[in-house]
């Protein structure tokens, strides 16, 4: 069995990672990891890392001794590692074609996907993911993929939010949705009654005041930005807002965008 690490938080949430998923470059930097809700029927799994390592699934059914679902919040390769452990995993179907071509590109056709090891199953907006004793929320916030949910825990007033509310945000970079349609959805998660997020890269608790700072800094800094980041997928250029030095501070914020989006007055900011 692998050397996992689980790490208990509030109201029966959990991380897990291993050494492979927490190498990073600097104190704070982005890391992966899965989290774990626990319910009183079901545990749910949020997101499985990459590169896949052997026994994920064994570890979290010998140590809950549960039933459990997995469910991925994006389609990227970083989110759907450990997928292939799974006889069904919960995605939007926006992301289905990406996750078939493997979490970069998007397969050509949706033939493939009836070829993927497991079955995949729609989170349209508004599921219920039911638990036994506590109900989790299905929210779509697109942007960081068209197909990118939170999921939302009112027991714990948590929110699960992969890539999609983070300090570090690579928008647009598989597909493209109007800053508008982005703005809108972080409207209707601010209404939340949200008491901690939780994403994939950080290893630690961060403020519900990330919802509206992510706009402003949005709002605030795109257009007078100065910075580029050159993908190292397709070498596309990016738009980048980067603020602050230290990634453990809540004040830090990295966010890029298609720099040919931003030129063209796609992005409406």
């Amino acid at each position: 069995m692998n050397d996992f690490i689980l790490k208990k938080y509030d109201d029966n949430i959990y991380s897990l990672s291993c050494e492979t998923w927490l190498k990073r470059d600097e104190p704070g930097g982005a890391i992966m990891q899965s989290w774990i809700v626990v319910g009183k029927n079901i545990v749910m799994i949020v997101d499985g890392p990459v590169p896949e390592v052997g026994g994920f699934r064994a570890y979290i059914e010998e140590e809950f001794k549960l039933p459990i679902i997995m469910v991925n919040t994006h389609g990227h390769i970083d989110h759907i590692g450990c997928n292939g452990q799974f006889e069904e995993v919960y995605m939007a179907q926006e992301d289905w074609l990406l996750a078939t071509g493997g979490g970069i590109k998007c397969a050509d056709n949706s033939e493939a996907i009836e070829k993927l090891p497991y079955k995949l199953i729609d989170l349209p907006e508004g599921s219920i993911i039911d638990l036994g004793d506590r109900n989790i929320e299905v929210y779509h916030v697109p942007g960081h993929t068209a197909g990118s949910v939170v999921l939302y825990d009112a027991t714990s007033k948590s929110l699960f939010s992969g890539d999609a509310i983070a300090r570090r945000i690579l928008y647009g970079i598989s597909d493209w949705t109007s800053l508008d349609m982005y703005f809108d959805a972080l409207h209707k998660i601010s209404n939340l009654d949200i008491s901690r997020i939780y994403s994939m890269h950080d290893d630690f608790e961060l403020s519900a005041s990330l919802i509206a700072s992510i706009e402003m800094n949005i709002r605030t800094n795109l257009a007078i930005t100065d910075k580029v980041w050159d993908s190292p997928v397709d070498g596309r250029s990016f738009r980048r807002i980067l603020l602050g030095d230290n990634q453990l501070s809540m004040d830090y914020f990295d966010f890029v965008m298609p720099d040919d989006m931003y030129l063209e007055g796609i992005c409406n900011v």
